[in-house]
């Protein structure tokens, strides 16, 4: 080979180390040919963990190995480029659940929290039948302790109020204050209790008193709400959610006796068992907040949401349930297309139990019914 030939071959190996080289560090960056688009893109990911773990996985319909296990939660698709596809999960005996996962260069799009709902519900068994059925058909449930051990509810027909103990299998009557409006018993401790009362016999306006002690004499809030309080909730062991008549809710701060209004238009609401975020149901919607965190909202155009009795929330506070008069619904809080929006069942008197992740509820037929989530 003369000498030029060896100089040209020379550097044609060196520009190939060259592209080649450039080429391993744009693919170790993400770079990716895109034949739909004719041009190169950054490619992202989809991390999916599902309840039940061994869910089968479909991307845009095509089967994706199910990486779950010992040494991961969930599954990883990586090598995505960057548009929206159809994430699909089936398990048998759960109805199906799909998701759009819009995916963006280099980023991962989680979906970590995909529980699916059980298709089909058993019989409630005899010894569970027997210590929550009595508190479902006793009337609404004003408060439970958040192992469910303790429940306070309260009898629509009568009036009266009991208290619960369900290791026991034991109830008390309890007595509210004469003339409240609303009453909000802690579970934590049935002898703190706070009570709305009308201000004043000619003012449309209501004060608040709460003690700890029967012995000891009730506080008085030294601000008033607006019209009647239509319910009442401890949401930690300072602060009472305020329900009035005209949609308003409040936070009442029993520690400094002040308030602050933080929504409008509810008909009802929930707050999790930390107190860390509220879930409020309006007449034509579903928002979720927190009041210690302005960057913590969700907003959810609910259909029927005028219709719905009551809210509970799942265990890992990334799902709600929202109790209708006739059936029970389950939402996921990053569900916000409400393509997954599912009727758990058809029924009344609704309980969800986190200790078992069990939703029990009286059928149709008034049969106590169990509808057991996976874990």
């Amino acid at each position: 080979m003369t000498r030029t030939a060896r100089r040209t071959t020379f550097y044609v190996l060196l520009g190939l180390f060259f592209v080649l080289g450039a080429l391993v560090v744009l693919y170790a960056e993400g770079w990716r040919f895109d034949f739909a688009t004719g041009r190169p893109e950054k490619v992202g990911a989809v991390f999916v963990r599902s309840f039940p773990q061994n869910a089968s996985i479909t991307l845009n319909g095509k089967p994706v190995s199910n990486e779950a296990g010992i040494l991961s939660h969930g599954t990883l698709i990586s090598d995505l480029y960057p548009r929206t596809y159809t994430l699909a999960l089936k398990a048998p005996g759960y109805d199906a659940w799909h998701e759009n996962a819009a995916v963006l260069p280099t980023l991962v799009t989680e979906f970590k929290d995909a529980v699916l709902v059980p298709a089909h519900g058993m019989p409630m068994a005899t010894a569970t039948a027997a210590t929550f059925v009595p508190v479902m058909r006793y009337g609404t449930i004003l408060a439970a302790s958040p192992d469910l051990t303790s429940i306070v509810a309260q009898n629509a027909a009568t009036g009266a109020y009991r208290s619960f103990d369900i290791p026991q299998a034991t109830s008390t009557r309890l007595v509210p204050p004469s003339g409240a409006q609303a009453v909000a018993f802690d579970p934590t401790n049935l002898q703190t209790v706070a009570w709305s009362k009308p201000a004043s016999a000619t003012a449309h306006t209501s004060a608040i008193f709460y003690r700890t002690d029967p012995s000891a004499a009730p506080v008085k809030s030294s601000s008033t709400f607006p019209g009647t309080t239509v319910a009442l909730t401890w949401i930690t062991p300072a602060e009472l959610g305020v329900l009035q008549n005209d949609g308003k809710l409040f936070l009442y701060h029993t520690d400094t006796g002040s308030e602050e209004k933080i929504a409008d238009d509810v008909t009802h609401f929930a707050a999790t068992s930390d107190g860390s975020l509220i879930a409020a149901l309006e007449r034509n919607g579903l928002e979720i907040f927190s009041y210690t965190d302005s960057q913590t909202y969700h907003r959810f155009n609910l259909p029927n949401a005028g219709a719905a009795t009551g809210l509970a929330w799942y265990k890992n506070m990334d799902h709600l349930f929202i109790v209708f008069p006739d059936h029970v619904a389950f939402l996921a809080l990053d569900d916000l297309g409400l393509a997954n929006v599912t009727t758990v069942a058809n029924g009344t008197d609704a309980l969800y139990d986190p200790g078992a992740n069990a939703l029990y509820l009286l059928n149709p037929s008034g049969a106590p019914t169990s509808y057991a989530f996976p874990d």
